[in-house]
């Protein structure tokens, strides 16, 4: 799987190329920023299609200006973190979580259906 930091990295040439690998037709002319979504699209899509998730257990995940439909339905808070965070978010490990309106720790179980904010920790004043 592809992040979006190693997408960006690289050229439009090689972007359409990892599409055409993907079966993604039609991107002749489309711009990088369109590239990537498509890309980090498809794998979503192909990694939620093998692994034959209902959509009940799917459930909003928001990091940034990124959200994503992802299976994750049965997951810990943690476990969201490590198997999506690095890859399609860009997310650091140390991110607070909200899970439908309510703070949530590593340890709580996503229900599928949920919406699921994370956000990274704001510095510390003073010291």
């Amino acid at each position: 799987m592809y992040s979006s930091e190693m997408l960006y990295a690289k050229t439009n040439r090689e972007l359409r190329d990892i599409c055409a690998e993907k079966g993604i037709t039609g991107v002749s002319k489309t711009v990088k920023d369109q590239l990537v979504q498509l890309i980090l699209d498809t794998q979503v899509n192909q990694q939620s299609s093998n692994d034959q998730v209902s959509d009940a257990q799917f459930a909003l995940v928001k990091y940034g200006c990124t959200q994503v439909s992802l299976p994750v339905g049965g997951m810990t808070i943690a476990e969201v973190v490590a198997t999506y965070g690095p890859d399609i978010f860009n997310m650091p490990a140390n991110v607070t979580a909200i899970v439908n309106g309510r703070s949530a720790n590593g340890t709580d179980v996503i229900v599928g259906g949920s919406t699921i904010e994370f956000s990274k920790p704001a510095g510390k004043k003073g010291c």
